[in-house]
């Protein structure tokens, strides 16, 4: 046999040998994954490094075979190390934060998403066993974010991951997820730490409290949107999220929770200011201080009549959410008297921000009790506050603010009258005295203590404005 007859026939061998192998390998492969399946597990996950989040929630979907390794590559050490490595990078190159933080929270968010969509072609059991072992792996990430930058990037990673991941879920799978949570932070032993001692005793745990709720459920729940529309319909997450965590606990730590959650910081030390929300020698809270609180309130007190406009008759299953008028009163009848009191001026401010509902059922409380004065100091520190927003209003507009909005004195005057539409003729009258007399000695001490004229005249003038706006709305009736 020549040359050309022998690469002849080896050409044929060849292409025989590789046509038998490659049967042997189409014979070997599972239906559902292709040649894929002969590739070894590391080989797996070097091509899945290479896809995104979104990628591999599409192929998640192609069968319950490639489901399975996208599940297994998403607890594995591979993934957690890719999540890390954008965030590891700019660490080493140059400490800029905000880029690493911006581009940490996309991949925690897109990691939200891939397991929302994986989790809904899944029965219960097994979904809430992949958030099981996805946290648990996930400790690891945590701690090395904590060292790095901080608690607050820590946890706000975790919560742009659960906004996308219980987007759309039903209450009761929200209530799953939180009681996950809820375990695997130890939040319920660090929540009773701090309640076992006075308020403002262990600083740091509280704003370590604050710092982790805030961020994991209630920072992504965009709270500051209703505040800016002036409107009390709270988020449907944000609502759910706030009952889950008040209603595990008594109504006295409910009001220390929500206090702790919401109130005003310190400017130096950024631990929660108790002694500012109780001291009367020290400059009150101001608008911004208290506008996060009044609105949580508020919102519960009005939720039953807001989801019930918005889905009808609430199942059976969700009357965990619902919120008794009543209860929401006892809240910030408790929350203001953390630790030892606030500060009339305080107290002033919170009604004047309350909505107009919870307001007067507040101070109708007090009246029903029999607690004229302290109704009467209190009615007249809101009725100070209100003649300051009228005069800084009509400042701004160049007039005498006279619509009757929230927080000028034609408001506060509809709100008294509400308030003593419930007392008989004998002890409206009595009420008022009370109120009259509260309002001298008032001026009196304004006026041992006030550092110059300037200060006292603009204290009687505003009181003065009081009067006149009394004697045509009030008394005319």
């Amino acid at each position: 046999m020549d040359a050309n007859g022998f690469r002849l026939v080896r050409r044929r061998s060849d292409r025989l040998y590789q046509k038998q192998h490659s049967e042997v390998l189409l014979s070997s492969c599972d239906g559902t994954l292709g040649i894929f399946c002969i590739l070894p597990v590391e080989l797996h996950y070097a091509i899945l490094d290479h896809l995104t989040h979104s990628d591999l929630a599409k192929l998640s979907t192609a069968s319950s075979s490639f489901a399975t390794i996208v599940r297994e590559y998403i607890v594995s050490r591979k993934h957690l190390e890719s999540l890390l490595f954008p965030f590891v990078g700019t660490l080493r190159s140059q400490p800029s934060w905000p880029k690493a933080n911006e581009i940490l929270l996309e991949k925690f968010s897109s990691l939200g998403n891939l397991l929302r969509s994986m989790a809904c072609l899944m029965q219960t059991k097994e979904k809430f066993r992949l958030l099981t072992a996805v946290l648990a792996k996930l400790q690891s990430v945590h701690t090395l974010i904590l060292t790095q930058a901080g608690s607050s990037t820590a946890y706000s990673c975790f919560g742009a991951m659960l906004k996308q991941l219980v987007r759309g879920w039903s209450f009761s799978d929200r209530r799953c997820v939180f009681q996950l949570i809820w375990q695997e932070s130890c939040l319920e032993s660090r929540c009773q730490e701090v309640f076992s001692t006075t308020a403002g005793t262990l600083p740091l745990h509280e704003l370590d409290l604050r710092l982790l709720i805030r961020n994991v459920f209630l920072l992504h729940t965009d709270i500051m949107d209703p505040i800016s529309n002036h409107s009390l319909h709270m988020p449907e997450e944000l609502h759910c999220w706030l009952t889950l965590l008040l209603k595990t606990w008594p109504l006295v730590h409910q009001a220390r929770l929500l206090v702790m959650l919401f109130g005003p910081l310190h400017r130096l030390t950024g631990a929660i200011d108790w002694r500012k929300l109780c001291s009367s020698q020290t400059a009150g809270c101001g608008k911004q201080d208290l506008s996060e609180l009044a609105f949580v309130l508020s919102a519960l007190y009005s939720a039953n009549s807001f989801h019930a406009a918005s889905n009808g008759s609430m199942p059976a299953s969700n009357r965990q959410l619902e919120w008794v008028p009543d209860q929401v009163v006892s809240i910030v009848d408790e929350a203001t008297a953390l630790p030892h009191g606030w500060s009339l001026d305080n107290m002033g401010q919170l009604l004047q921000q309350l909505s107009r509902p919870l307001t007067v059922n507040l101070l109708q409380c007090y009246a029903a009790n029999g607690r004229l004065s302290e109704l009467a100091h209190l009615v007249l520190h809101m009725a100070i506050v209100c003649a300051d927003d009228d005069t800084s209003t009509a400042q701004q507009h160049g007039k005498n603010n006279s619509q009757g909005t929230k927080g000028d004195l034609t408001y506060f005057v509809s709100v008294l009258s509400d308030v003593t539409a419930i007392f008989q003729t004998g002890i409206r009258r009595q009420f008022l005295q009370q109120f009259f007399i509260t309002w001298q000695e008032h001026i009196m001490d304004i006026f041992n203590m006030a550092e110059d004229f300037a200060q006292m005249n603009v204290a009687v003038h505003r009181m003065t404005k009081m009067c006149e706006v009394l004697s045509q709305q009030l008394f005319v009736k």
